[in-house]
């Protein structure tokens, strides 16, 4: 029947993986879902809440920030966006604005979604209103308040951002040293590998640049990306090593040797 069905066009629709499931073709399932919102406000909210929290705990961070944005559960929505802007630090991406329904009401007052609008200005380089959110973030919530690690993280990853949009300042640099306490589990040694890079990258950009610490930090993190076979980081490192040192590096760095946690030392 359902096989006659889809062939009739009757709002019926196979799997995209060819196995043998059906649902409701996707603007009669979404007529029926607006329907639905529309007769059942406050159970559809009820509802998506409950999903947004099941694909939370199936590691289905996308599927699960869709449903919280939908369900209205602002503060589940805006710690899910969080999770996402330091996740896609993490993996090379440059910020760019997040597709998600952000209202000027809720940024005002709830501190997860401060942080995505002052990433959203950071991202399109408007630094009025980047600089507005980030005041506005603080004032919600001081940073020593961050709720957890992740949320700390992204707030200090905003930090590191806006000083490379705008101009290395002194906080987008605390806020590289910050990132090396923040332990973020299985992620944490390359969140670790990505603040020395961007420590890196901001001190290039000082005009009173450190030539030592700025090596220092290019040497220490490619050998934290290595470790872990990060090779974007790797990469990334190499390049600015190669811009930093010319064409002597081999004279300047012979070898490098970790000694610990805070960084190499060279010989």
């Amino acid at each position: 029947m359902l096989e006659r069905l889809e062939r009739s066009g009757l709002f019926v629709t196979q799997s995209a993986d060819g196995a043998a499931t059906y649902r409701f073709h996707a603007l009669f399932g979404e007529l029926l879902r607006a329907r639905f919102r529309h007769d059942e406000p406050e159970l559809s909210r009820s509802l998506q809440t409950r999903a947004a929290h099941w694909y939370v705990g199936h590691d289905m961070p996308l599927e699960a920030e869709q449903h919280a944005y939908g369900a209205g559960n602002l503060e589940l929505a805006g710690a899910l966006s969080c999770r996402r802007f330091v996740r896609e630090a993490l993996a090379g991406g440059w910020m760019r604005p997040a597709d998600v329904p952000v209202s000027a009401d809720g940024a005002t007052s709830i501190p997860e979604l401060a942080l995505v609008a002052a990433a959203n200005a950071t991202a399109v380089l408007d630094q009025r209103d980047a600089l507005m959110w980030r005041n506005r973030l603080e004032a919600l919530q001081p940073a020593d308040d961050a709720k957890d690690d992740w949320q700390r993280a992204a707030r200090l990853l905003l930090d590191v951002w806006y000083g490379r949009a705008f101009g290395t300042d002194a906080r987008a640099l605390d806020s590289c040293a910050a990132l090396l306490d923040v332990d973020l589990g299985a992620d944490t040694a390359t969140l670790h590998a990505l603040a020395r890079l961007r420590q890196a990258e901001l001190l290039l950009d000082c005009d009173d640049e450190d030539e030592e610490r700025t090596l220092r930090a290019l040497l220490d993190g490619r050998w934290r990306a290595s470790r872990i076979a990060a090779r974007w980081i790797v990469d990334e490192h190499e390049g600015s090593i190669a811009v930093e040192s010319g064409p002597d590096v081999g004279t300047r760095i012979a070898v490098t040797v970790p000694t610990d946690s805070n960084g190499l030392s060279s010989s």
